[in-house]
C-alpha cells in the first residue's frame, strides 16, 4: 500500500483510512517498581486523541501488546483500554484489537480480539 504516513509511534494507511498503533503495554506502570508515577493513561489517551485528530481514521487498529502483563489485567488497565475505545468512538471510528505476544489476558478486557486484521481500501 503506497502513501503510508508515519506518525509518532504509529502509521496511517490513508487509502484504507486506518490508523495502526502497537506496543501500548497498558499496565506497565503498575507492573514496574517505580516511586514516581508514570502518567501512563494520560499519556496514552493524549497521544491517541492527537493521532485521531491528525488522521481522521475510520478504523484504529491496536496491533499487539495492548496490555503489559501476561497473566492478568488489573482493573486500572481495563479502565485504560475502555478509555482508549471511548476516544475512538468519540471520533466516530472503530477500534480493532489484534493479539500480540503479551496479550494472553486481553480477552478479559475485550470481547473481540483478532489474530490478524487486513486493512482494505475504502
Amino acid at each position: 500500500m503506497d502513501g503510508l504516513q508515519f506518525h509518532p509511534r504509529s502509521v496511517f494507511l490513508p487509502r484504507a483510512k486506518t490508523l495502526v498503533v502497537a506496543d501500548l503495554h497498558v499496565g506497565r506502570a503498575a507492573a514496574s517498581d517505580v516511586t514516581f508515577p508514570l502518567g501512563e493513561r494520560r499519556d496514552l489517551l493524549s497521544r491517541l486523541r492527537e493521532l485521531v485528530a491528525d488522521t481522521d481514521p475510520t478504523t484504529v487498529v491496536f496491533a499487539g501488546d495492548v496490555v503489559h502483563r501476561f497473566d492478568a489485567v488489573t482493573e486500572r488497565a481495563r479502565e485504560t483500554v475502555a478509555a482508549l475505545v471511548d476516544v475512538c468512538e468519540a471520533a466516530g471510528c472503530e477500534a480493532v484489537f489484534v493479539r500480540g505476544n503479551h496479550d494472553t489476558a486481553l480477552d478479559a478486557v475485550r470481547d473481540e480480539v483478532r489474530e490478524a486484521y487486513v486493512a482494505a481500501e475504502e
